[in-house]
């Protein structure tokens, strides 16, 4: 059963200890083991540094290939001649979006510019 009361917890300690509840003792610093840091540090830099620089120029460059196009739809009228799709207002104009990257894309708004005018596609 529980009691609703608080359970006591032990604080962590700032050295590990060993099977016998002591401090832990670290490793005395031998040349080997510095040579071993000294490389570790080296191949982490030569390997992490080049890396990043690839997934940000990837990155960069992949932004580059998204295609936005306009299209404008075409029907067939009575006579059987290809005119604009038209609605109330005028003529219907649509947005194609390709992504040709290797990351997504969030697309937030889109709209078209007529006479200085921003006409938005969706609110």
């Amino acid at each position: 059963m529980h009691s609703g009361g608080r359970v006591a917890r032990k604080a962590p300690r700032a050295f590990p200890r060993d099977c016998q509840g002591s401090p832990a003792k670290l490793p005395e610093m031998t040349p080997e083991l510095w040579k071993e840091l000294i490389i570790g540090v080296f191949t982490a830099a030569f390997t992490g540094i080049p890396a990043m620089l690839l997934f940000w120029w990837t990155w960069r460059r992949d932004q580059e290939r998204v295609l936005v196009q306009k299209i404008l739809p075409f029907t067939q009228d009575e006579n059987g001649a290809i005119a604009l799709m038209q609605d109330e207002v005028g003529p219907k104009f649509g947005l194609v979006v390709r992504n040709r990257s290797l990351f997504s894309v969030y697309l937030s708004h889109a709209a078209f510019e007529i006479d200085g005018e921003l006409l938005p596609l969706w609110n």
